[in-house]
């Protein structure tokens, strides 16, 4: 799901990366996932 956003998690996270919410929607849709809300 991170990685269909944008982020894999097997390589260090860049400075300042951010995945956006619709993004992260479209991911967790497509892998049956439903997303709540924001991280706090």
């Amino acid at each position: 799901m991170f990685r269909h956003a944008g982020r894999d998690l097997r390589e260090p996270r860049p400075e300042g990366f951010g995945i956006r919410m619709e993004r992260l929607v479209e991911a967790a849709e497509l892998a049956g996932n439903v997303v709540l809300g924001p991280p706090r």
